[in-house]
């Protein structure tokens, strides 16, 4: 298990992030949660795993919808570049299932 973990780590310290790779990854995330879509996020996060981690993706894959929907507002939420409209549809959904915007 240990090991597991260590070659992990080291398979992250050996890429190397490209230029452009962040701005990429961002741009991307956002089209994605535009679609307000759970399944599309999912494969959002297990694709781009190397940029997030492999614990954050395998731990996302583990979560109920409704854990997921959550996140995905949230997410939404804490983003300065979605529309507005979005933004209080989200906040709405949070508030309904009482949970915050914040992460």
């Amino acid at each position: 298990m240990e090991a597991d973990k260590q070659y992990e780590r080291n398979k992250m310290k050996s890429r190397k992030i490209e230029e452009g790779d962040i701005e990429r990854y961002v741009s991307d995330l956002k089209d994605v949660l535009m679609k307000e879509d759970v399944c599309a996020l999912q494969k959002f996060i297990i694709k781009h795993k190397d940029v997030i981690g492999s614990l954050t993706a395998k731990m996302f894959t583990q979560m109920d919808f409704i854990t997921k929907q959550i996140t995905m507002y949230k997410m939404i939420c804490n983003r300065t570049d979605m529309p507005t409209a979005l933004k209080e549809k989200a906040r709405e959904f949070l508030k309904e299932h009482n949970s915050s915007e914040y992460i």
